[in-house]
């Protein structure tokens, strides 16, 4: 008995060592279109990438025929383009020059992201140099994250100045605070449902990337819906990323690719320099049953979005 259950044990390691280790034995000039048919014979292709392969192909075609992008409608649209473009002197410069249109919280975000950058300056450096890989890459990476940083002095001075804008444009009345606050209040339940679902149709009546993604930690709470049924607990994580997808898609912020400050922080501090687009980062990076379920939300949410449904999303 004792030794027949070593051979049921070494024979089920065995399988499970040659699952693993197949694909790294397939050869060394593997490709994903136009596969050798000879090779494919021999070496199969592991039937995960396949699935991957195809759940990216399946979104990316209905991607294709997405809707054109909204048009913001919010006071501060032009501001949020330009933060995304890393343009902080201009920002810092108008900080105080119309808080209907945010130019407060704009200006004391671009000081917060070069804050960020200053005060984890020499531990990326060494990051950088301890690590052989995408070395000169990466240098490039920090340099133009850190390009438009330069004018604003040391860590102190920038800390100093972003958080005096952040107090002062609260009592200015600026635009993006105001909005941080609003949003912030309607997960909470002592406000009326009603009256905090009223709040959020306004927001997302904006049609704008920041007005939608203040949104974000209430259309994720338990207890939210999307379609007028509950979101499962176990899916808010996956909604969430689905409505990251569709901030980008949709909306054209908080993107991933070349030169964008998302994909820039990837290479310089984590060496991650592919410079993917957004769905293809998360295509690597997700589990595929995940990035099947995301993707799916996420052609849902968009299609709301773009015809202007917003109802559809519902705060707990």
């Amino acid at each position: 008995m004792r030794t027949s259950r070593a051979v049921y044990v070494l024979v089920a390691v065995g399988v499970a060592l040659f699952v693993v280790l197949a694909p790294f034995f397939a050869g060394d000039h593997a490709t994903y279109d136009g596969v050798d048919a000879k090779r494919s014979m021999q070496h199969p292709e592991p039937r995960a990438e396949i699935d991957r392969r195809q759940q990216a192909n399946a979104i990316g075609s209905q991607q294709s025929n997405a809707p054109a992008q909204s048009i913001s409608k919010a006071p501060w649209s032009r501001g949020t383009a330009a933060l995304e473009r890393r343009e902080y002197e201009a920002l810092v410069a108008a900080a105080r020059s119309s808080p209907s249109s945010g130019s407060y919280t704009l200006a004391a975000k671009a000081l917060a992201a070069c804050a960020n950058l200053r005060a984890t300056h020499q531990k990326t450096l060494s990051s950088i140099e301890g690590e052989p890989r995408n070395k000169d890459v990466r240098r490039k990476a920090l340099e133009e994250l850190e390009r438009p940083c330069i004018g604003f002095g040391d860590l102190k001075e920038i800390v100093t100045l972003r958080d005096s804008l952040w107090e002062e444009g609260e009592k200015a009345g600026d635009a993006l605070a105001a909005l941080g606050i609003t949003a912030g209040k309607l997960a909470d339940s002592k406000m009326p449902r009603e009256e905090r679902q009223g709040k959020a149709l306004d927001i997302l009546a904006l049609q704008d990337g920041e007005a939608f993604l203040s949104l974000r930690a209430t259309l994720t709470a338990k207890g939210a819906s999307f379609d007028g049924a509950r979101i499962p607990d176990v899916d808010l994580g996956t909604y969430g990323t689905a409505l990251g997808m569709a901030a980008c898609e949709q909306y054209n912020v908080s993107c991933r690719g070349v030169n964008s400050t998302s994909s820039l922080k990837d290479c310089a501090l984590h060496g991650d320099c592919d410079y993917e687009d957004q769905m293809q980062g998360l295509q690597r990076h997700l589990p595929p049953a995940m990035y099947e379920k995301a993707g799916k939300y996420y052609l849902r949410i968009r299609d709301r979005l773009s015809q202007g449904q917003f109802p559809a999303f519902g705060v707990p």
